[in-house]
């Protein structure tokens, strides 16, 4: 899998782009993203696009300095679900 963010990655905000890479195709409407805040909070994500069967796209606006979990979770091709964490810093 890739990201972008990076893991242990540091971006620039206020406003993030997302995007996720697996090694299989996904099902981007049993997909889901979670983002939670420095402090523990959840704070929305755009729901994700698909601009291909193995990727998905999103974003977070608003995001003041420090450092957040991309939580996901996604349905496999082959059913089964996997889950993952991105963390990443925000200067």
């Amino acid at each position: 899998m890739q990201s972008k963010p990076s893991t242990n990655a540091t971006v620039k905000g206020p406003d993030v782009p997302i995007w996720l890479r697996f090694n299989v195709r996904v099902d981007g409407k049993r997909s889901h993203l979670q983002l939670i805040a420095p402090d523990g909070s959840t704070i929305p994500v755009v729901s994700p696009k698909q601009s291909a069967p193995d990727i998905l796209e999103s974003s977070a606006s608003g995001l003041k300095p420090g450092t957040y979990k991309l939580q996901w979770r996604v349905l496999a091709s082959d059913g089964h679900m996997s889950n993952g964490v991105v963390e990443f810093t925000v200067n």
